[in-house]
């Protein structure tokens, strides 16, 4: 079959069918990457060599969203990190789809803010850049951060919590420092 010919065990076939039935092979043929978290051990590059012995286009647009993801889950999973400066993902994300045109950038954009209508990315933090160019504080450019919104979500999540904590721990001490110490109200 098809699927056995794209070097998937025969455990992995089955997987596949259980999770896209009888059309599994036209839903792979149709977009790879949907083979990402479905199988084990199929991340991006792995799925991405089958992509390519497939045929399909470097210019797909769900190659490019998978890419993307896979960057911001590399940044969190190796690095550590829960968020990636806009200009230092792009950068990334242009060198792991090593696309063949002029305008990848652009396309990598467009996907991007795909993602983030959809919910699965998170652009925070926009701040513009200012410089002072002869005696005048110019805007020469825009800071800002990619996150995935379920690491995003998470850490606001941390945030709130703590916040909550600390304001509850401060009622808490006001309200048993002055008479802990003999001192009036």
């Amino acid at each position: 079959t098809k699927l056995a010919a794209w070097e998937l065990t025969h455990r992995q076939v089955m997987v596949l069918i259980e999770q896209f039935g009888n059309s599994a092979v036209n839903v792979i043929e149709e977009n790879p990457y949907q083979l990402i978290g479905v199988l084990s051990n199929f991340g991006f590059k792995r799925v991405d060599q089958i992509a390519m012995r497939m045929g399909i286009s470097k210019e797909l647009p769900a190659r490019i969203r998978a890419g993307i993801i896979w960057v911001l889950e590399q940044e969190a999973q190796s690095e550590g990190h829960t968020w990636i400066d806009y200009a230092e993902g792009i950068e990334k994300i242009n060198l792991l789809l090593i696309m063949d045109c002029l305008d990848s950038i652009e396309k990598i954009d467009r996907e991007l803010q795909w993602l983030i209508e959809n919910d699965d990315i998170v652009l925070t933090g926009i701040t513009p850049i200012m410089e002072d160019i002869m005696g005048e504080n110019i805007k020469i450019g825009v800071q800002a951060k990619l996150a995935l919104k379920s690491l995003y979500d998470q850490e606001q999540f941390i945030i709130q919590t703590l916040t909550d904590r600390s304001l509850q721990t401060e009622r808490d001490f006001s309200a048993i420092l002055p008479s802990a110490s003999g001192l009036p109200a």
